[in-house]
């Protein structure tokens, strides 16, 4: 009786989104944490990420994370700190190189583009993104409080004092 092994391999296959975001808005800094999610049947093993700069945006952390394995039908996540210069039309796109090996040892690059939506104030106001308080309501706000101050000093000075 002979015994006949058979190899079952296919490419795996990763899917790459954002899954948080603190930044909102251009011309802002802040973490970004990126959702790795194994949608194939096998394993990858040394998964690598590396993350390019563009013209709109800036990585600050360091530019490449190091995953390790990432079994099948699992995730991980991936954090990154970035400053956003500036949005075409709300969208900034971030490259993102995989470098990974299957179970057989095949290794794999990947390249991907995840896109970070930013929003313009009015429309972080409207979706309740943001409070919609500027800081000139605040100076504002410290004049008025002052202006009171000093009209409430004068006014007390002048009144006679009684006995």
């Amino acid at each position: 009786s002979d015994i006949l092994g058979i190899v079952v391999n296919a490419k795996p296959e990763i899917s790459v989104r954002i899954d948080s975001s603190a930044i909102k808005s251009a011309g802002s800094s802040g973490k970004i944490t990126l959702k790795l999610v194994n949608l194939g049947i096998g394993d990858v093993r040394f998964l690598n990420l590396k993350f390019s700069d563009t013209p709109d945006l800036t990585i600050v952390s360091g530019n490449e994370q190091y995953i390790g394995q990432l079994s099948s039908d699992d995730y991980d996540t991936a954090d990154i700190n970035a400053y956003v210069a500036r949005a075409n039309e709300g969208i900034v796109e971030i490259p993102v190189t995989l470098d990974y090996s299957d179970a057989m040892g095949n290794s794999y690059e990947q390249n991907e583009s995840v896109v970070l939506r930013i929003y313009s104030a009015a429309e972080q106001r409207r979706l309740g993104i943001s409070s919609g308080k500027s800081p000139l309501w605040i100076l504002l706000i410290v004049i008025i409080i002052a202006v009171g101050i000093v009209f409430y000093r004068k006014r007390k000075r002048r009144s006679p004092k009684r006995q």
